[in-house]
């Protein structure tokens, strides 16, 4: 039998609990703390992601290397000469299929596409926006993109480059004409893409220090289930 307040110490008898009482008690009251103490924190964590949607435990940045996901030459084989589909549910950031797509063998001159599904609006809709933004080129576009997929602050350029791209997205009704219909996505998907990049298009109209302020209000939060 286990002890019912910390479930941690097993007896053989109520006897034997009994008995033991005295030493196990400042244990049992130890677990017993610490176990509501870390229950207070993630309830405080949940509500904070229930009042912030995509943003509490969003991996904007990655938290992986990047992965050829193919690696031709250590699989197929870089004399391959067929059409390639990859299915990426969970996509995160599109470091992977940056990786991939350059990675390519030069003697491969067939079609690669890439299916990108995740369950966060949000993180799709950057990887969606990112990915745009490198189609549809410029000046200086790639490091544009690395700048605004990794800095907490970004030049007036990289910010127009980013508003117009957005404003492209959140325009359109099909994105397959923005690509040439090297991109497709479905019509539920987009409606909820679209909210977000319109957003996005709102809070980029928005002056005063609000960023920093909610960034207060939501360190103040964390600190709060920190500390109970």
């Amino acid at each position: 039998m286990k002890c019912t307040n910390c479930l941690k110490a097993c007896y053989c008898s109520t006897e034997c609990q009994r008995s033991d009482w005295k030493r196990h008690k400042t244990f049992c009251h130890d677990a017993v703390d610490k176990t509501l103490k870390l229950a207070q924190r993630m309830k405080a964590l949940h509500e904070m992601k229930k009042d912030n949607t995509g943003l509490g435990a969003t991996y904007y940045w990655g938290n992986i290397p990047a992965v050829d996901l193919l690696n031709l030459s250590m699989n197929e084989g870089e004399e391959y000469s067929n059409s390639l589909t990859l299915l990426l549910c969970g996509v995160g950031d599109p470091r992977n299929v940056l990786l991939t797509t350059a990675s390519l063998p030069d003697v491969y001159n067939q079609q690669v596409s890439f299916v990108l599904n995740d369950i966060c609006p949000c993180t799709l809709a950057r990887t969606v926006l990112l990915l745009y933004m490198l189609y549809k080129g410029g000046d200086d576009v790639t490091s544009a993109v690395v700048r605004i997929w990794y800095s907490v602050r970004i030049t007036k350029k990289d910010f127009t480059l980013l508003t117009l791209a957005l404003q492209d997205l959140a325009a359109t009704a099909e994105p397959s004409t923005l690509t040439d219909g090297l991109r497709e996505i479905s019509a539920s998907q987009l409606s909820q893409l679209k909210i977000v990049w319109s957003t996005w298009l709102r809070l980029s109209e928005q002056r005063g220090p609000w960023v920093e302020d909610l960034r207060k209000w939501r360190s103040g939060r964390i600190q709060v289930g920190k500390m109970v």
